[in-house]
């Protein structure tokens, strides 16, 4: 449990060094926001002297000041509302820009055995599905966590202006909210893992059938790969709605509470020793009715900060997996196509067998040599150790007597055309699907 405590602050750390490069932006958002919920929490605070000047006393100088003071509130509250809006969104998008361009610059240089242990679905999932929810934690669940947090204290800070000791009866109750939203955090956490495994399950399945798609009514495939799909789909349904039992529940019970609440204040707001004035009473019960909607999307909204961790976990596993090594300094302009094998043996990651064993052969400048044998044998990965896909784990391969490890990647993958098995398009111009050979 410490670990997984540590690992989620480290994430909340890693993701706000993501945002600090755009802080005046931020700052200037937050500062909207709070500044938006001060002004709605100042409404119920108008509330006692509207009843108690404007109706009791009758006092015309303040009537005659009121229809300003509300035209003016709203004007500010509306400059407010943008700026909160068009700040946070905009590092909110900011940050979903550069965690797919990190993220993208990052798979064009891992090795093809991360590629060996990972499916297309996922990573796929990872950079659509799972930076989003980063973008709805950094933006939509953080301005209402901002938002409705400041409201809360702003509407407390005018009940205990107006009455302290109702006040206590609201602090009683707040330990018990806590501790509500404490646990479905947790809870939503795990559940919000399994979300996103099951959106990169379908993704991958959709993608393969796709690629696949041939095969699979050449061979009548279509029943089995629907029923898989259907099976993913209902797994990632299932968990959907798991999260929303979660939420509603957590939700459910906060409001009972505050219901309970409103119901007691309106009690000992009634008695006598409390000495409270019409507008004062006015002004407690407003602000604990407003509390209901803060307080309702507070638990509501902890579910897309779970998500948005989850999310940025999974991010933050392909950042920090180590990219291709390029220790070569050489970069010869043109070869002349002498390659040697020197005892060279290799063996696939996390597979026990020998693939190649003490392979040992020379291929002259300008010669054709054909590799055949039966599926499996290596004939693909003996292509795939020459441009240095793979590293060689035992012996060495040189071309023109200069081992592929002292060439820089660039350089040495620029000596070779691959005419591949698979033919691969890209969406783009028939000159550059030329360009890639």
């Amino acid at each position: 449990m410490n670990e997984l405590k540590t690992k989620s602050w480290n994430t909340y750390y890693r993701l706000l060094q993501v945002t600090k490069q755009y802080w005046l932006c931020f700052i200037i958002g937050v500062a909207a926001t709070a500044a938006m919920s001060l002004v709605d929490a100042g409404f119920a605070w108008l509330i006692k002297p509207i009843i108690d000047k404007g109706f009791i006393n009758r006092d015309v100088r303040f009537i005659h000041f009121l229809p300003l003071l509300v035209i003016v509130i709203f004007v500010f509250r509306g400059i407010f509302v943008f700026l909160s809006n068009y700040c946070v969104t905009r590092v909110s998008r900011n940050v979903v820009r550069d965690f797919r361009r990190q993220l993208f610059d990052q798979m064009l240089k891992l090795p093809t055995r991360f590629y060996d242990r990972s499916n297309s679905g996922q990573l796929i999932s990872t950079m659509i599905y799972n930076v989003e929810q980063v973008a709805q934690a950094s933006s939509t669940a953080l301005l209402t966590i901002l938002q409705e947090a400041t409201l809360v204290i702003g509407l407390i800070g005018v009940i205990v202006s107006v009455s302290w000791k109702l006040f206590l009866l609201f602090l009683a109750i707040l330990p018990v909210i806590m501790l509500i939203l404490k646990r479905n955090g947790s809870r939503l956490k795990r559940i919000s893992i399994s979300v996103q495994k099951s959106v990169a399950e379908v993704t991958r399945v959709a993608a393969e059938t796709i690629d696949a798609q041939q095969v699979v009514r050449l061979y009548g495939g279509q029943k089995y790969e629907r029923s898989k799909f259907l099976r993913a789909t209902q797994a990632n349904r299932e968990r959907e709605l798991k999260i929303a039992v979660v939420n509603s529940i957590g939700t459910s019970i906060v409001q009972m509470l505050l219901s309970i609440l409103i119901a007691v204040v309106l009690f000992f707001a009634t008695m006598p020793s409390l000495d409270v004035t019409a507008g004062a009473f006015g002004t407690v019960i407003s602000s604990v009715i407003m509390l209901l909607r803060p307080m309702r999307r507070l638990t509501t909204v902890y579910s897309l900060i779970q998500k948005g961790v989850a999310g940025a976990e999974s991010i933050f596993t392909i950042l920090d997996e180590e990219t291709e090594k390029d220790t070569g300094t050489l970069e010869p302009p043109r070869v002349r196509g002498e390659v040697r094998f020197s005892k060279v043996s290799f063996a696939y990651q996390n597979r026990q067998e020998t693939v190649l064993n003490e392979i040992d052969f020379r291929v002259a400048p300008g010669k054709v040599v054909a590799i055949v044998g039966r599926s499996g044998a290596g004939k693909s990965t003996l292509i795939n150790l020459l441009p240095r896909f793979y590293e060689v784990e035992q012996g060495a391969i040189t071309i023109d007597g200069i081992d592929i490890r002292d060439f820089k990647l660039d350089s040495l993958r620029r000596q070779f055309a691959v005419v591949s098995q698979n033919s691969i398009l890209f969406n783009d111009t028939i000159a550059h699907n030329i360009a890639y050979g």
